[in-house]
């Protein structure tokens, strides 16, 4: 990590380095949970299932989700 590291906020609540993987895997779930489409959504997880593997895919998508139901469609986080 950079010595000029901003502090950033998960979904969970825990503070994380802004140039941490915590942060990176959070952005990207950001990313798929703001897509337009569901076929969007699905084929970039899908995507990622292949390149990574299913664990890896099944992480963004848990992720990807619980971002989505707060930040898009507005129900309280869980």
């Amino acid at each position: 990590m950079s010595g000029g590291n901003q502090f950033v906020r998960l979904i969970d609540g825990t503070e994380v380095a802004s140039d941490s993987e915590a942060w990176r895997h959070e952005c990207e779930a950001r990313s798929v949970a703001h897509m337009p489409s569901t076929q969007q959504r699905h084929e970039y997880v899908d995507a990622v299932t292949r390149k990574r593997g299913a664990e890896a895919g099944k992480t963004l998508r848990d992720l990807a989700t619980r971002i989505r139901l707060v930040e898009v469609l507005g129900r309280p986080a869980t």
